[in-house]
């Protein structure tokens, strides 16, 4: 996609992410989008009803397709922002709110005329390959930071007897669809939900803490927040819990700098830790990136833990975990990620 699309531009990732952070412009933004992907995945014979009992598109293993996910992905918008710029010359206004509905019109009737070109390989592979990666990046993030708090949902609950747990980290899951990431019952059988996303605190007063994380309106009907910054750098993993209270506007605030601010006076706790898992599958999710490599992570119980690798036709890791109580499981994901760069590292750059 580099070859269509300038980044030196007055608009980044950030402009595009504050969009999509208020509620009334996403809700436009989305059905917009829905309605493109709708048409043209039934024009293609790609548009099925998934397991989830939900219709998208699904790919060739009949599994929920990342383009699903578009319709409320900063970069994406961003990238397609500057493809309508670089191949017609529109210049779209987004600042203004009375101009919101027809700017967006304007957007996806641009993307309707271009889907085969942006979505599908029937054209050429190589933007849509870049929007492949892109909504790969945010999801696997997004995988590995359930899978942290899920190693640490007991501490986090302490005081509550946890009797079931539930999580799922494929796409097309119907609690992800509501916002919920890990939905958990309590002995009494109440079941409550996170919601989890990459995040961290920026500043910390004596009132509550500034938190700075990826696109979130706070719409989810969950029952708590939670925030993981995995450094990878330091190993150090961060995990932020914030009850979600029925009066959000007295205890949250949106910052103008898109950061949210959550009072201390609401229920909270902040986990910080060298948390190995999640550490090393950031590390090889992050050496993927770099490399245009599509990072596969799937959880498969009472499977054996397993890792596989390939360069053609396409760049692909497959991580499969089977037990993630398997106390080797860190010393085995280290040893084979030696042996996919050594891998990689001799694969020519296409």
């Amino acid at each position: 996609m580099e070859s269509h699309i300038s980044y030196s531009r007055k608009f980044n990732y950030f402009h595009f992410s504050g969009l999509l952070q208020n509620f009334n412009f996403k809700k436009l933004y989305q059905e917009r989008c829905n309605v493109v992907f709708e048409k043209n995945g039934k024009r293609l014979g790609i548009w099925k009803l998934g397991k989830n009992g939900y219709y998208g598109i699904l790919d060739l293993k009949n599994t929920w397709c990342w383009r699903n996910t578009v319709n409320t992905h900063p970069y994406c918008f961003h990238d397609l922002y500057y493809l309508l710029y670089d191949m017609t010359g529109i210049e779209l206004n987004f600042n203004n709110e009375s101009k919101w509905l027809e700017s967006i019109n304007i957007l996806w009737e641009f993307v309707d005329k271009n889907f085969d070109l942006f979505f599908t390989e029937n054209v050429e592979s190589n933007i849509f390959n870049q929007f492949r990666l892109r909504t790969n990046k945010s999801w696997s993030q997004g995988q590995i930071t359930t899978i942290a708090v899920g190693y640490k949902l007991r501490e986090l609950f302490d005081d509550c007897e946890i009797s079931s747990l539930y999580f799922n980290i494929e796409r097309g899951c119907v609690d992800d669809f509501r916002g919920k990431d890990i939905v958990f019952s309590n002995k009494c059988n109440e079941k409550i939900s996170l919601q989890i996303k990459m995040g961290s605190i920026v500043n910390e007063t004596d009132d509550g803490y500034e938190v700075k994380s990826s696109v979130n309106d706070l719409k989810a009907k969950c029952e708590y927040y939670s925030f993981v910054d995995i450094d990878t750098h330091k190993n150090i993993t961060t995990i932020s819990l914030f009850q979600n209270p029925f009066d959000k506007t007295r205890y949250i605030k949106l910052m103008d700098n898109r950061n949210f601010f959550y009072k201390k006076e609401i229920l909270h706790k902040i986990i910080k830790e060298n948390m190995e898992v999640p550490q090393i599958l950031m590390l090889i999710a992050q050496y993927s990136f770099q490399n245009k490599i599509v990072f596969d992570l799937r959880n498969e119980q009472g499977q054996k833990n397993n890792i596989v690798w390939n360069d053609s036709p396409e760049k692909i890791l497959e991580i499969t975990i089977g037990d993630f109580k398997d106390k080797n499981l860190g010393n085995y994901l280290t040893e084979e990620f030696e042996k996919l760069k050594e891998f990689f590292n001799k694969v020519p750059t296409k």
